[in-house]
């Protein structure tokens, strides 16, 4: 048989022929070296290279302007919602005073309900949401006669009776409104659903802003 010595550098031998065997692993255990001396110097001056340019350190999430800004405007959204609520006017029936595509500004959380306030109601009856005028009080007797209003038996004047209103009486219970559109031809109110209750009414009105039917159009059609 045939011997030979290797070290970690050279590889010596007897023959050629073994030579041209063990050389080859010579070369790689050098290149190998060679690859881990260069590696060692290359993060020794990573590391020197990032001792003399500190990376800048990340701002906490709370000065950050951008998550700021975005936080306090989602906070204002949740709280608009939980106060105010949007309604789009759908029909003649609150004509003239709130047109068809009005949008109106509905106060969810209102301290009291007076006489001839507009309010938003959830009709159990109809299954849909209608905007209406508040006529009639809990346990009042409300009756029109001659197109005149009557609240337990006192004449009350109506600014909002447009169109006329047909003859009829009626006595509320405790916890229940009577509720009248202002185009009194063409609402369909408390004289077809009946009388409110006040768990029905979950806005009333603030404001209102008209929408154009040409301008919902034209944004449909871009």
């Amino acid at each position: 048989s045939l011997y030979g010595w290797m070290d970690f550098h050279t590889a010596v031998v007897v023959t050629e022929s073994e030579t041209v065997r063990w050389q080859e692993p010579a070369g790689l255990y050098t290149r190998q070296y060679q690859r881990a001396a260069q590696g060692s110097q290359s993060r020794g001056s990573r590391r020197h290279f990032a001792a003399l340019h500190p990376r800048p350190k990340k701002k906490p999430w709370y000065k950050r302007p951008k998550i700021i800004v975005m936080l306090i405007a989602i906070t204002i959204l949740l709280i608009f919602n939980i106060n105010y609520t949007f309604v789009f006017v759908v029909g003649p029936s609150m004509e003239p005073n709130y047109s068809d595509c009005n949008i109106v500004l509905g106060e969810r959380n209102y301290n009291y309900i007076q006489r001839f306030d507009v309010v938003v109601l959830y009709s159990n009856e109809a299954q849909k949401t209608i905007i209406k005028r508040v006529v009639g009080l809990p346990g009042e007797t409300i009756e029109y006669k001659d197109n005149k209003l009557y609240v337990n038996g006192e004449l009350t004047e109506d600014q909002y009776n447009y169109e006329g209103t047909n003859d009829f009486k009626i006595t509320l219970d405790t916890d229940s409104y009577f509720c009248l559109g202002d185009n009194r031809t063409e609402s369909a109110d408390s004289r077809t659903y009946g009388d409110f209750d006040s768990d029905e009414i979950f806005a009333k009105v603030k404001g209102r802003q008209h929408v154009d039917m040409e301008d919902i159009q034209n944004v449909l059609n871009k």
